[in-house]
């Protein structure tokens, strides 16, 4: 995504971004996930995303917001992501565990069948 100079906002300063914006929500989870993302992008980047545009336009600009957006899309992402429990363990797989061992197959008894 280019901004205001045409200087691309690369993958590595959004990721970046975003990697700010959960560290925050992790150490105050208080405080919505929106507003540690605006943190986030006006920590980790260029100051003309933001406030000269904001200035400009007399608000929040169309690219800082779209930048926030962004940010804040990746960050729930993960934290969603980080929330669920491992994808590929099942029910099934949870009630096998959980009746151990007395799902185990009784012993094997030596003989002839007839």
């Amino acid at each position: 995504m280019p901004h205001e100079y045409d200087d691309p906002l690369d993958a590595a300063a959004i990721a970046a971004a975003t990697d700010r914006a959960v560290t925050l929500f992790r150490q105050q989870p208080d405080i919505p996930l929106e507003t540690h993302s605006a943190e986030a992008v006006r920590q980790q980047l260029c100051a003309c995303i933001g406030e000269i545009e904001d200035d400009v336009e007399g608000e929040l600009s169309g690219t800082h917001a779209a930048v926030i957006a962004q940010v804040l899309d990746q960050a729930r992402a993960i934290l969603a992501e980080q929330a669920q429990p491992n994808a590929e363990w099942d029910a099934v797989d949870q009630a096998s565990d959980e009746s151990f061992p007395a799902s185990d197959p009784p012993g094997w008894i030596g003989g002839q069948v007839d």
